[in-house]
């Protein structure tokens, strides 16, 4: 798992290299100094740079959650408690909570 999340992060930067590159590119392209061709190719990069970063994601989903079976943690990590089932009662817990805590994990993480 701990290589599927370097991979992940090293996508990242990756990605955010390329876009600055890009962003250099189209600069210098708009001043003269540069071909529509320049420009494609480093977006070209670019998008390869984006896929990248969407497969190395799943891969590390996959790998926690193959580590989440492995250790038997998977109704934990996802908060379902078996006696709250069994009673017929939900706590007030949420999941749509815990998803926009990891959308703001992953911004963060981001930066």
């Amino acid at each position: 798992m701990q290589q599927a999340r370097a991979a992940y992060e090293a996508a990242v930067q990756s990605r955010i290299l390329q876009e600055q590159s890009v962003q250099v590119e189209l600069e210098t392209f708009n001043v003269g100094l540069s071909t529509n061709y320049l420009v494609i190719q480093y977006q070209t990069v670019l998008a390869q740079a984006r896929s990248t970063e969407v497969a190395s994601k799943g891969a590390y989903v996959k790998a926690k959650l193959a580590l989440d079976r492995a250790t038997a943690s998977t109704l934990e990590t996802n908060r379902v408690s078996i006696q709250e089932a069994k009673d017929g009662h939900v706590s007030g817990r949420r999941r749509e909570s815990r998803i926009r805590s990891r959308g703001v994990q992953a911004v963060n993480e981001r930066r």
